[in-house]
């Protein structure tokens, strides 16, 4: 009886250290995900202020009015979404002196330790993984709002050309010496 006892405490043991380590694995794709969710954002926010650099010019153009404010409005909405996604969390795990000071001297067998730490592993995998949809979720936003503010821009800008038809003196004389004529003697 005792030998199939030990059996199956050293197959759960060989179990948890298996979980362990792919948890590793699932931990380290989580955390790569929330650095490409990071670099996206990044993009959007630095990609929004090359739009509104063009967007504020077009402001500008006294013959397009109002409209000129849609795209510097969506642009600004672009900034504050990605803003969003970027905005530091606190990780909702053990720290590793937390882990340390908990139970460098509990009263517990290492088997149960590891079964402890394979439990913090996961909270930190849950935590991280929900952040990432949300941080997903406001990063996708961004991107189509940084896509309506590119068009709405374009827009505005070929309706400032249209309206001023084109004329690169914006309606004023420029007034050019006519040239002279002589005769020759």
């Amino acid at each position: 009886m005792g030998g199939k006892r030990q059996l199956a405490r050293e197959q759960r043991l060989a179990r948890i250290r298996l979980l362990s380590s792919e948890l590793d694995n699932i931990r380290l794709s989580s955390l790569e995900r929330t650095r490409s969710i990071d670099t996206k954002a990044s993009f959007v926010v630095v990609a929004a202020g090359v739009i509104a650099a063009a967007a504020f010019d077009s402001l500008n153009n006294s013959d397009i009015g109002l409209f000129a404010i849609f795209p510097v409005a969506l642009t600004v909405a672009t900034v504050v979404v990605a803003a969003v996604a970027l905005w530091p969390a606190k990780l909702e795990s053990a720290s590793g002196r937390d882990v340390v000071n908990e139970w460098v001297d509990a009263a517990m067998t290492p088997d149960d330790l590891e079964d402890s730490l394979l439990e913090v592993k996961v909270v930190e995998i849950e935590f991280r993984d929900a952040r990432n949809e949300s941080k997903g979720l406001a990063t996708k936003w961004a991107f189509g709002l940084l896509v309506s503010s590119l068009v709405t821009a374009l827009i505005t800008a070929g309706i400032g050309a249209a309206i001023s038809n084109g004329d690169p003196t914006d309606g004023e004389t420029i007034n050019t010496p006519s040239p002279t004529t002589s005769k020759a003697p």
